[in-house]
């Protein structure tokens, strides 16, 4: 009966102290993985807002030469028609390019995906360059 006596008090004290480690690393993780999403999600809004802003000054700046008066109309419509599209790319790109960074240990895989990924940013802009021509003689943001 000592023995299990002694066996008890003395595994007991340790398998508590573990067990109270153990729920504060966990909590500790949990807190990490929070942060690191709020700042994943930080990050790529400001990526998001980045290039819609860029992209729509630069259409502005491209195309509303021509015209007479740009309104708040007009510059939204613009942001809801090219900057949000012309965005999405960049930002998806970032992404990718982010968990690559993060999950893959082999340096050439990450080399080799990224340049991948250059080429399709690259087709992503003809396209839009494309859409943005082919929209812009069908329909004109700057008038209502």
């Amino acid at each position: 009966m000592s023995n299990e006596t002694e066996y008890c008090s003395s595994i007991s004290p340790f398998r508590l102290e573990r067990q109270v480690v153990d729920i504060r690393q966990r909590g500790a993780k949990k807190e990490i993985i929070i942060n690191k999403t709020y700042k994943i999600i930080l990050y790529t809004l400001i990526v998001f807002f980045l290039f819609t802003l860029v992209i729509t000054i630069w259409y502005v700046i491209e195309f509303g030469s021509s015209e007479s008066i740009i309104n708040a109309i007009s510059i939204k419509n613009t942001i809801v028609r090219y900057g949000i599209v012309g965005s999405l790319g960049p930002t998806i790109s970032y992404l990718i390019i982010y968990f690559l960074i993060k999950k893959v240990k082999k340096t050439w895989i990450i080399y080799l995906s990224t340049a991948l990924l250059i080429a399709v940013l690259f087709l992503y802009g003809i396209w839009f360059l494309w859409y943005t021509s082919i929209s812009g003689l069908t329909h004109n943001p700057f008038v209502e």
